[in-house]
């Protein structure tokens, strides 16, 4: 599925379908973007069948998404880098083998770091609510007791006013 989107999107960017993805772009960016689409469309398809609440489907594309991104990040830069070494001091072709393998790992890499950036956003997130929770019954707290004071003192006005009539 996977390969059949990765495909279908290269050839509506080389056709100009798809204007988001420029001419040219790689295919293994291509192919994240089709895997990121693809998983997160699972996704949300069961969070449209209830299977997941709306809250842990976010959570679960931003996973996705996060470690997609950063892998990918991390893949082009370690695989270019060690492949250019490599082929500098043996030949280039061992240098391409190299910067593949390098690729691979550092692609496993950059996902697991994308993992640990998630959860890490999401805890602040979760301490964010927290917070913004705290806050807002205080404020409510504090806005009660101002009601209740106008109160109070309304009714005081008007028992006053009440004793001078009688």
């Amino acid at each position: 599925m996977k390969a059949t989107v990765s495909g279908a999107l290269i050839i509506a960017s080389e056709r100009g379908i798809i204007t988001a993805i420029p001419k040219g772009t790689p295919v293994d960016v291509v192919s994240s973007i089709a895997f990121i689409a693809v998983e997160n469309a699972k996704i949300a398809g069961k969070a449209a069948n209830s299977e997941l609440s709306a809250s842990e489907g976010l959570s679960r594309m931003m996973d996705v998404t996060v470690s997609a991104v950063t892998g990918m990040s991390v893949s082009f830069i370690a695989g270019a880098e060690i492949g250019v070494a490599v082929g500098l001091l043996f030949t280039p072709a061992i240098g391409v083998a190299a910067g593949f393998v390098a690729g691979a790992v550092g692609y496993i890499a950059g996902s697991k770091v994308g993992q640990a950036v998630s959860k890490g956003v999401k805890a602040i997130g979760k301490a964010a609510i927290s917070a913004v929770k705290t806050v807002g019954k205080a404020i409510i707290s504090a806005g009660r007791a101002v009601v209740n004071a106008v109160k109070s003192a309304a009714r005081s006005f008007v028992r006053s006013v009440r004793s001078i009539f009688r």
